[in-house]
């Protein structure tokens, strides 16, 4: 709070814990954040459920954080703590636009942590905290400083995006793609488009369409849906059940292509499935494996997508 007022801005704390008593007077106290949940710090506690309390502190957090940004009155975020500060933290900033800066300091993110369900689709920095945020000492002090400075540094470098009078298109891409990727984007910019690209990750996709379902996408060039077959077949960069749902429900203009939909994506190469060794594969670099998908793959993934197609309120087709 000091560092961060000593640059010019205001730090508005928020208390998230159940036991004990803080150390300090927050700003907005852990009983208005359980009453901003529909529920009371007493009733949390009578509970006894630990799963239960970080749930409801959570989303009352939630909703005071996306009520002070509302409002206008939130330009950052800084959470910090252990797994449980992490769930929570994240589960705010998951809640808050693109481009409101937001950073964790975490004394998980190391090892074979997976970052994936901390960072969601958003734009979520996070920092290892490298001791256990237990009390201040030279190292908590150094990192804490270092994640102060993360926030305000954001805050104060924010770039307000100048806004085109054209319209925004996605496409999907992948390094096998990338090639064909760049030269649709040059097409589509020489026509005046915005062009955003999204990685064939599953969640470059999953971002992509929450985009859509915010109004902020005027078409879409699907061409590296890669992680529909990953989606449809075990591999590791799958898809989920909503994929291509907002898109067809909205209308938007979309042209589908096979780019990368030939392939599963597995690990190391050790990793890949003995029976799965037996067809071609490529070992794309030393953590990921592509095997060539099937016949009977690549039919189901053409009827997932003729599938989705099939409900679309607007124009689609695929191109080969």
């Amino acid at each position: 709070k000091e560092l961060i007022e000593s640059k010019g801005h205001s730090a508005v704390i928020l208390d998230c814990g159940v036991l004990g008593s803080p150390a300090i007077t927050p700003t907005i106290s852990r009983e208005e954040v359980a009453r901003e949940a529909g529920t009371t710090l007493k009733e949390i506690l009578d509970k006894g459920d630990k799963n239960h309390a970080i749930s409801t502190m959570a989303d009352g957090a939630t909703r005071m954080a996306r009520k002070l940004f509302d409002q206008g009155e939130l330009d950052g975020v800084l959470s910090m703590g252990g797994i449980q500060g992490t769930v929570m933290g994240a589960t705010v900033m998951q809640a808050l636009p693109l481009g409101v800066p937001k950073v964790i300091v975490s004394a998980v993110a190391n090892g074979q942590a997976p970052f994936g369900p901390f960072m969601g689709t958003k734009d979520i920095t996070i920092l290892h905290s490298v001791a256990d945020i237990l009390g201040l000492n030279k190292v908590t002090r150094t990192v804490l400083a270092e994640g102060a400075g993360s926030v305000v540094g954001m805050v104060e470098m924010k770039y307000a995006s100048k806004e085109g009078t054209g319209k925004t298109v996605a496409l999907t891409s992948a390094g096998v793609t990338t090639i064909c990727a760049n030269f649709a984007r040059e097409l589509l910019s020489n026509l005046g488009y915005e062009v955003i690209a999204f990685h064939c990750n599953g969640i470059g996709a999953k971002a992509m369409e929450e985009l859509v379902e915010e109004g902020q996408l005027h078409g879409i060039l699907d061409l590296s849906p890669h992680d529909i077959t990953d989606y449809l077949f075990g591999g590791i960069m799958p898809a989920w059940d909503e994929r291509m749902k907002a898109t067809c429900r909205k209308g938007l203009p979309q042209v589908i292509g096979p780019g990368c939909a030939d392939i599963i994506l597995y690990g190391p190469v050790e990793s890949v499935p003995d029976k799965m060794k037996d067809r071609k594969y490529y070992i794309h670099n030393p953590v990921h494996t592509h095997v060539k998908a099937n016949y009977d793959e690549m039919l189901k993934l053409g009827r997932f997508i003729a599938g989705r197609l099939k409900t679309t309120t607007g124009w689609g087709t695929v191109m080969v």
